[in-house]
């Protein structure tokens, strides 16, 4: 689609918005999920390993229960506002940019 497109003499930024973002978008939204985990999987390590007083110093101090499952809930509620605002910024580029 693309070298059409360029053969057919359309500009660079219509090219880009239209052909390639349109085959980006579902690849992106496929890696989301991965990264988000990724992410919060390191967050552990690397508090851990430096000894930075985070959100996870709750589930590797005490092990009392309350104080491990806020902080895992916490966790899952940061990973899941990223998930929805990335999610959502995704879908604005599709209505906005995209818009077939």
């Amino acid at each position: 689609y693309i070298r059409t497109a360029v053969g057919k003499g359309l500009s660079r930024p219509y090219i880009n918005s239209r052909h390639v973002l349109k085959n980006l978008i579902p690849y992106l939204t496929g890696d989301i999920k991965k990264a988000i985990s990724l992410t919060i999987g390191n967050l552990f390590i690397i508090e851990y390993l430096f000894n930075i007083r985070g959100l996870t110093i709750f589930i590797f101090s005490d092990y009392e229960f309350q104080k491990v499952v806020f902080s895992l809930l916490i966790l899952f509620a940061i990973a899941a506002i990223c998930y929805l605002s990335i999610k959502i910024f995704f879908i604005l580029i599709e209505k906005v940019i995209i818009h077939e």
